[in-house]
């Protein structure tokens, strides 16, 4: 199955992504990764696979806005993937979140 919007095939997309706005930020998690591939770049969707701690791991990037990341997740879960986590700016209008908070909302299994 080919994923339009993200423009990768689902078979190419691991079961554990990371998800982020800006692209150059989807870029430099990749950095991280052993054997690195990007495996689709269409507009705001920059998509990389590889290997972090010889886990299978990707990272995409959605743009800015709720329906651009909507279409991503969307994408995502059709692919078959079972472990997002969403690394960026988010919840900043909340008073009790404050710059750098980090939140652990693991759902009892491990990345």
């Amino acid at each position: 199955m080919h994923l339009p919007v993200l423009n990768v095939a689902a078979s190419d997309i691991p079961e554990r992504m990371l998800v982020v706005g800006d692209p150059d930020r989807a870029l430099r998690v990749a950095a991280r990764f052993e054997d690195r591939v990007e495996i689709g770049r269409f507009r705001e969707y920059v998509t990389l696979v590889g290997r972090h701690r010889g886990v299978e791991v990707g990272v995409v990037s959605h743009g800015v806005g709720a329906a651009g990341a909507a279409v991503c997740f969307d994408e995502l879960f059709q692919a078959g993937v079972q472990r997002v986590i969403r690394a960026g700016s988010c919840g900043g209008m909340q008073d009790d979140v404050l710059d750098g908070h980090l939140e652990d909302a693991r759902i009892g299994a491990s990345w």
